[in-house]
């Protein structure tokens, strides 16, 4: 596959272009305050100015969850949104990531540095957690759930 322009992917938004065989893109955005526009922004140059040149378009959705973005670009043919693996497998979702460079995403990839998209996830608590809360967190870094992790396509780091 040829390497894809990720910021090009958006000005084409609402217009016919060649990636979906001159079929209408739709682009779902999220609110400036997501972290996935930001990593969009450091990863792809250009890629902010061209989500916001999109968001300046009229009709152009914006998804305030994840749960919604993922709801949104399902119901739309022919949509490009930010998401993560982790959210597609694990929900099941009818999306398709984007393979970038001729590289797909998933943990073999990641792990290998051939696909350098990545996006890390924090559980954060406070000094003093309840049992319950630490109960939990000690799961989320144990060998059981590393293992779910991974078949999700994702990994923990310890």
């Amino acid at each position: 596959m040829a390497a894809i322009d990720i910021p090009r992917l958006y000005e084409h938004a609402g217009v016919a272009c060649d990636w979906f065989g001159g079929e209408v893109m739709r682009v779902v955005l999220r609110p400036h305050s997501d972290s996935d526009l930001q990593l969009a922004g450091r990863y792809f140059g250009g890629a902010s100015e061209t989500m916001e040149a999109a968001r300046a378009q009229e009709g152009i959705p914006v998804a305030q969850t994840d749960q919604d973005n993922a709801e949104i670009a399902e119901q739309m043919s022919n949509s490009l949104t930010t998401g993560t693996l982790l959210q597609m497998v694990s929900e099941q979702r009818e999306l398709w990531p984007l393979w970038i460079d001729g590289v797909a995403p998933s943990l073999e990839t990641m792990q290998s540095g051939a696909y350098r998209y990545t996006k890390t996830l924090y559980v954060v608590h406070r000094e003093a957690p309840d049992d319950a809360v630490r109960d939990f967190t000690a799961f989320l870094i144990s060998d059981e759930a590393a293992a779910i992790t991974e078949a999700l396509g994702a990994q923990v780091l310890r």
